[in-house]
């Protein structure tokens, strides 16, 4: 989808208007939200504009999140721009008990198989 195009670009003015009048997010709202902005491009400044409200939203509402929601949050993230994708992950991480953020670096060396936990 193309935020160029005058209904897309409504749908997403009345989703930021809608967001900005929301007191508290869900983290089922938040997940589909999310995965609702998957296929836009997070280069146009619409769709720019509706994730920062929603990562604000994220961090000041504090939502708990299903696993349901969680992936839907996940999957709506991966195509967004790195630097807020690692934000919206951080902020995901913090909201989520036990979850952490794990990078190539944080990760560690892969054991060998026969010596993961449960093998």
């Amino acid at each position: 989808m193309n935020a160029e195009v005058p209904e897309v670009r409504r749908v997403l003015v009345a989703l930021a208007h809608k967001l900005i009048a929301t007191k508290r997010l869900t983290g089922r709202d938040a997940g589909m939200c999310l995965f609702g902005l998957k296929s836009m491009d997070s280069n146009q400044a619409e769709v720019r504009v509706v994730l920062g409200i929603l990562l604000y939203k994220l961090k000041v509402s504090n939502p708990k999140f299903r696993v349901t929601d969680l992936g839907r949050a996940i999957v709506g993230i991966l195509r967004t721009h790195p630097l807020m994708r690692a934000d919206f992950l951080t902020t995901l991480a913090a909201l989520t008990p036990g979850m952490t953020v794990l990078t190539p670096f944080s990760a560690g060396p892969v054991p060998p198989p026969g010596e993961l936990q449960g093998d």
